[in-house]
């Protein structure tokens, strides 16, 4: 009898702290999805529960000011991600199925650039970059983020390329396929788990950055979404004038691509995160 309460209590507590776990994540996202349809009236009298009528007009305002912000971004996104994912897999094929001198010199240079704090990078960038005359454009944006993120897509890859069962790389030797093939027909199939893992956390890490984005950045045709929602909100919601129904509906409209791209990849996603933690 005690065996059976205890069981029941603990099957309880559980379920109650996933339930107060989903409470708390999923609060916030609510309150801002029905803010985003009150005008300054409503939300001011009604803050927190969704009252009409809705003002689908703020989603008009929202995307006005910030189209521009998202293209480049989708573009900045796109671009830096498909070039890590491609490099990233060329170097994790390289230090995990081959062997040659240097190897493991080369593969700790890589990881001890990850242990390098961004903050630090920040002024060494502005100045390279203003050498190199990107500053204000899109290259500003992909090539840093390129060097940021890349580190981590090798190490990333290369522990499961690791602990790919090294017969495989021997049998596709052996019926004559040269190192293109076993690339892109063997290693590339076997990691689209894990590149599916890192190409989201690489579109999370593109899309959300602010600070360097705003250094680099001065040109307001170029602003990324996160650069371009800041003028928008303080325009918005500043202490004399707080209208947050366009800005709520410019954060819902932001968080959309976020969305898509995730659940068109969640499988792979949630593969990659289970397998990675397997081969590591």
């Amino acid at each position: 009898m005690k065996y059976l309460f205890r069981r029941r209590l603990l099957e309880f507590t559980k379920h109650f702290v996933i339930l107060l776990l989903l409470f708390f994540t999923f609060c916030p996202l609510i309150i801002m999805v029905f803010k985003s349809f009150k005008n300054m009236e409503q939300n001011t009298y009604e803050p927190f529960l969704l009252s009409f009528p809705l003002h689908w007009e703020n989603y008009t305002v929202a995307w006005l000011n910030v189209k521009h912000g998202i293209l480049n971004s989708l573009i900045t996104t796109v671009t830096s991600t498909a070039i890590i994912l491609v490099l990233s897999a060329m170097g994790a094929y390289v230090f995990g199925a081959f062997r040659f001198p240097g190897k493991d010199i080369l593969y700790i240079l890589v990881l001890a650039l990850m242990m390098i704090p961004g903050i630090l990078t920040l002024v060494p960038m502005f100045l390279l970059s203003s050498k190199l005359g990107i500053l204000n454009t899109k290259w500003a944006i992909i090539l840093p983020g390129i060097r940021a993120e890349l580190p981590f897509g090798v190490f990333l890859l290369t522990a499961f390329v690791k602990g790919l069962p090294h017969e495989i790389f021997e049998a596709a030797k052996i019926d004559g396929a040269g190192m293109e093939n076993v690339f892109v027909r063997i290693v590339m199939p076997l990691i689209r788990p894990m590149l599916a893992t890192l190409a989201i956390l690489c579109i999370l890490f593109f899309w959300n950055d602010i600070i360097w984005p705003n250094i680099a950045l001065m040109k307001q045709s170029e602003y990324t979404i996160a650069v371009a929602l800041k003028p928008f909100s303080d325009a918005n919601a500043s202490t004399n004038y707080r209208n947050y129904g366009p800005v709520m509906a410019a954060y819902v409209i932001v968080s959309l691509p976020l969305l898509i791209a995730f659940f068109c990849a969640s499988k792979q996603f949630i593969e990659g995160m289970t397998s990675g933690a397997i081969k590591m």
